[in-house]
Formats: structure tokens, sequence, C-alpha cells
């Protein structure tokens, strides 16, 4: 009986001590969830072999050989074959052979040129919140001014919004322009009554300010301007001057820096879906090189063309005239602001923002 009753004991006990084992791992084991979803394959890019080739027209300004050519275009060019890897060539048509320079924006914008490089003065209205860099007076050198160009762009989007029907690779702030002349114009009184070329209507109003009579003709066309005698004088930067040859016509050199301008290196839109995502990240990083390259590219001209003038033809006005003529063009900055202010744009802002820059990084 006894042993009956141990067994009994020992069995009981064995089952207890199994359940309290088993119920725990049993409610611990729920039903199985739904299996995780697989990490989606990522799609690689074709290779440049897949890909179909094609050639790309570029329309940039100046003549082939010429310092814009050597010195920003060229690369260019080159970079964009590098970056596809051989699958894009590239032709780039100079002075003119495509569309000329005033023609270069609608170019692009409607396929006949692929991509390329336009001045923005030349479009009156068309960008207005580039003609910051037109107004006189207002610019820095090359350096500061693009560098505070590229600080507007981070802070204010509307800048590059401006340009919505291309591809907006980058903008570039150009040398600030100085006069030649048939005849030497020491003073500002000395311009009075003289006929002055200018690139764009904005330098012309400048200039008539100043007493001037004042025609428009771009670059180009200056030479023959000054050779038939029929303008005293052309404004320009040293880059148009060197490759249009203004010191053969207009010998003497005054170094105003008044009047600037932009210009916005941009591509096709239907020529930009050619390029992969990656060759348009590549090509999206090149704006740095391309302001890099035409500062640099400027600097060498300028020393250049400066080695070409005399002493007696290089001019230099007095410090009380250029006070005297950037204290008449200050109000012409606020009324820019408030012109944009009606447009909807944060043209205070800007300009305020400008300024702030541009001194931090004359003086900083």
């Amino acid at each position: 009986m006894r042993r009956r009753d141990l067994l009994k004991l020992i069995v009981g006990v064995s089952l207890v001590a199994v359940m309290a084992i088993s119920i725990p791992l049993v409610s611990g084991c729920t039903a199985p969830g739904p299996a995780p979803t697989p990490e989606p394959t990522p799609t690689l890019e074709p290779t440049p072999e897949e890909l179909e080739t094609f050639t790309l027209k570029g329309n940039v300004q100046g003549v082939a050989g010429g310092s814009d050519h050597i010195n920003i275009f060229k690369p260019w060019a080159d970079y964009i074959e590098s970056a596809t890897r051989g699958r894009c060539t590239v032709d780039l048509y100079t002075d003119g052979a495509l569309a000329s320079w005033g023609e270069t924006y609608p170019a692009i914008e409607s396929g006949l040129a692929d991509f390329g490089f336009f001045w923005c003065p030349i479009y009156s209205g068309m960008f207005p919140l580039m003609d910051l860099w037109s107004l006189a007076g207002f610019p820095a050198n090359e350096l500061i001014s693009n560098q505070t160009q590229l600080d507007l762009e981070r802070k204010y989007p509307e800048i590059i919004e401006q340009f919505s029907e291309v591809e907006y690779i980058t903008s570039v702030v150009c040398l600030r322009q100085d006069l030649f002349s048939r005849e030497p114009i020491r003073t500002v009184d000395d311009l009075k009554g003289k006929i002055i070329a200018c690139q764009t209507d904005k330098a012309a109003e400048v200039f008539g300010m100043l007493g001037a009579g004042t025609t428009v003709i771009l670059g180009p066309d200056v030479y023959m301007a000054g050779q038939k005698g029929v303008i005293d004088g052309a404004i320009g930067g040293v880059e148009t001057a060197s490759e249009c040859s203004y010191l053969e016509v207009l010998p003497y050199h005054i170094r105003l820096g008044l009047t600037s301008g932009a210009g916005v290196c941009a591509f096709n839109k239907e020529a930009w879906d050619k390029f992969t995502p990656t060759e348009q990240m590549l090509l999206k990083e090149y704006r740095y090189e391309l302001i890099s390259n035409n500062i640099r590219g400027n600097a060498y001209t300028q020393y250049e063309l400066y080695a070409q003038v005399p002493l007696e033809r290089d001019i230099v006005w007095s410090e009380e005239d250029m006070r005297n003529v950037k204290a008449l063009f200050r109000p012409l900055w606020d009324e820019w602001a408030e012109e944009m202010e009606g447009l909807g744009y944060s043209g205070k802002d800007i300009l305020k923002d400008a300024c702030k820059w541009l001194e931090a990084y004359t003086h900083g």
C-alpha cells in the first residue's frame, strides 16, 4: 500500500514539474507573425554600353581659342564628356555660329542649343532678381560677388526658380566693367556729351545719369562702331574687351568698375533628361568649377589686358569723383528692392543680406 502511494506521489510530482516547465513555454509561443517584407532590389543604372550615345550642341560666347573658350567653355565640354564616360559628345558653337549672344537663352529653351551660357542683363525684365548685380556701384570683385550670390541662392530659392523653363546649373557674376575710349576721359565732367556704347539698358541708364549720350551695342559689334567713329567709348568687362579687341579702336582704359551683371549656365530640359541621375548629379556639382574657372580666367585676361595699356592711357578717376558718382547711384538700389517687393519677392531682405555679406567678405 505504501509502495503504491509512494509511486502515485512520485508520478504526481513529476507531472507537476513537467507542467510547471511546459506551461510557460506554451504560453510564450504565439502564432507566427507575417513574413518580413524583403528589401527592394536596388535598380542599377545601365552601363555606358547599354545606354544610347548622343551629341549636344553648346552655344557659348566669344571666339574659338579666346579666353572664355579656353578657360571656361572647353573645360566644361570636356567635363560633360568625362561625366558620361564618353557616351555624350559635345560640339561647341562660338561667335554666334548657332545663336547670337542675345539669342542664347531662347535657343536653349527651344532646343536649338542643348546648353549654353547666357547673360541675364540682355533679357530685361525676364530674371528681375538677377538685376541686383547690374545695379551701378553695387558689385564687389568677382570672387566676393560670386560667394555672395551662392549664399543668396541658398537662402532665397526664388532666385533659381526664375529659371524654371531650363535646367539651371549655376550663375556667374561677371567682372565689373570698365570704360574704353577714343580720347582720354579723366573726370566725370569729361564724360558729358560723349556717346558711350553700353551692353544693356541698365548700363545706358547709369551713364546717362552721368551726362553721357548712350547707345546699346553688344560686345561683338563694338569694334566696328569704334572703327567707324560713331561712338566715343564703350563699357565692357576685360574679357569682352580682350576678345573683341576694344583697345585697337578705343585705346584709353578708364578703370571705373561701376557696372556688372550675372550670367547663367543652363541646359535645355529635354537634353538634360538624356543624362542618368548619377550623371546629372556630377554635372550639378561642376557648378563650383565653372565659377572658379571664370574667376581664374578673367584674372589672367585682366592681367594681360592691363599689360597692353601704356601708363599714360591707363586712367583712374579721383577718389572724390568716384565717391560722388557712387553716392548718385545708391538710391537705385532701394528702388530695385521696392520693385522686387511689388513683384512678390523679398527684395528688401535680399538687398540687406547681399550688402551685409559683401561687406563681411570684403573686410572679414
